[in-house]
């Protein structure tokens, strides 16, 4: 589970260096399996939830600076791609 949620993040980190928008379709594919993966592997994870994590990823010193680390402005673009996912999903 770990190793999957981490290639996740990786791949989301290499298409922010790379330059892709938060809002880009394959950004969101990814964003959509991060959270499937959070809902299916460690608790439900609703639009509501997710959005609550995507503000804990900046606001929280320690969510960002694991974030942080795979590339500098990091947290902040996947709180984006977060909460852009949840302006596009029905709260389920």
């Amino acid at each position: 589970i770990t190793a999957e949620q981490e290639a996740l993040t990786r791949r989301l980190a290499q298409r922010f260096t790379a330059g892709a928008p938060a809002d880009h379709p394959a950004v969101q594919e990814d964003v959509d399996a991060y959270r499937r993966l959070i809902d299916e592997k460690f608790y439900p994870c609703n639009t509501l939830v997710f959005r609550g994590l995507a503000e804990l990823y900046v606001t929280d010193e320690r969510f960002t600076a694991y974030f942080e680390a795979f590339a500098p402005g990091f947290a902040a673009y996947l709180s984006q791609a977060m909460r852009r996912y949840c302006d596009t999903k029905e709260t389920a």
